[in-house]
């Protein structure tokens, strides 16, 4: 039997290969923890929405990757009325909402804990959201006439408050007596209103713009009035377990506002996607803009809880600091 030829490898050489093994798992394991130390964890939020133009700056921030870039997972769910947004906070499927000023107010005088975190949608610009019209082909009316003979809306909402408003101006004191029809589903106030139905009703945008087209005349509309503050809130649980997720929250929706803003036209066909637009304005209703702030009006704030509490629909005093997100 032949030996076989074995080859030898030198001490030194089997020291200079453990050395270098032992720098390869080092540098290995330098990069693994620098990348792991890079990774952000991403927050997850459900938020409710309406498939509203209001909503738009929620909608774009998700078509254009906003939550993404701010290492966020946002499922923003889709309700059809305020009321079903207001279940599914309370009972905990949603961690914050988009609305109008009127429902954290209501919510926390209920003893919901929620506070509103930013504001956006505020018509002191040369804008319209909200229109108070009167059938077509009917003699013109003013808006005292159409609180006496019944103006189709939803009461206790931001729409019963901007009729509060209008009257308001006209006779201080005298505005909570007025009639409503009430009609909280509005494609249905709009075809009423259209076949004659009601004497008047409020619409909002783009349906105000629709009816119109379709020979609904305008009685008043809220251009320039400072109410129609669109909020967005989340619990008070949230806030306090996701400080940051919900700051990187805001800042995506200040990044889509600023987009809107600059480039509307090209905003368009994710606004006909989600929002409710007929077909016939799809091509040339004006995309809106949308200032933002950090924290809602106090004055206008306070204001909205004196009408509630005038209107005893809520019985509780209700401060704005226990109300808003507190400073950090």
């Amino acid at each position: 039997m032949g030996w076989e030829k074995v080859q030898v490898i030198p001490f030194k050489s089997v020291n200079f290969i453990f050395v270098g093994l032992f720098i390869l798992f080092v540098i290995s394991g330098c990069v693994d923890s620098e990348k792991n130390s890079n990774t952000k964890e991403i927050a997850k939020i459900k938020f409710g929405i309406l498939p509203v133009i209001q909503a738009l700056p929620l909608f774009v921030a998700a078509e254009k990757g906003y939550f993404d870039d701010a290492s966020l997972e946002v499922e923003l769910v889709s309700f059809r009325s305020a009321m079903e947004i207001n279940v599914a906070l309370t009972s905990g499927q949603i961690s914050g909402y988009f609305g109008g000023l009127i429902t954290p107010v209501i919510l926390k005088s209920n003893s919901t804990p929620i506070r509103i975190a930013a504001s956006f949608t505020n018509t002191v610009h040369d804008q319209r959201m909200f229109v108070v019209l009167q059938p077509p082909n009917t003699e013109k009316i003013t808006i005292s006439e159409a609180a006496e003979m019944g103006i189709a809306t939803s009461s206790n909402t931001v729409v019963d408050y901007f009729i509060y408003l209008l009257l308001d101006e006209i006779e201080p004191g005298q505005s909570t007596d007025y009639k409503i029809v009430e009609t909280k589903n509005i494609s249905i106030r709009l075809q009423l209103l259209l076949s004659g139905q009601f004497a008047a009703a409020v619409l909002s945008e783009p349906l105000a713009t629709f009816a119109e087209m379709h020979g609904a005349q305008v009685i008043e509309d809220d251009r320039g009035m400072p109410f129609s503050i669109t909020t967005l809130s989340f619990t008070e649980k949230f806030l306090n377990e996701s400080p940051e997720p919900v700051k990187n929250f805001l800042k995506a929706v200040k990044r889509s506002i600023e987009y809107i803003n600059a480039n509307p036209d090209s905003v368009r066909q994710i606004m006909n996607t989600n929002v409710n637009v007929p077909k016939e304005l799809q091509n040339s209703m004006e995309v809106p803009k949308f200032p933002f702030s950090a924290l809602p009006d106090r004055e206008q704030l306070n204001n909205v809880i004196s009408w509630l509490k005038l209107k005893n629909i809520i019985k509780t005093d209700i401060r704005y600091e226990d109300l808003v997100v507190r400073e950090q």
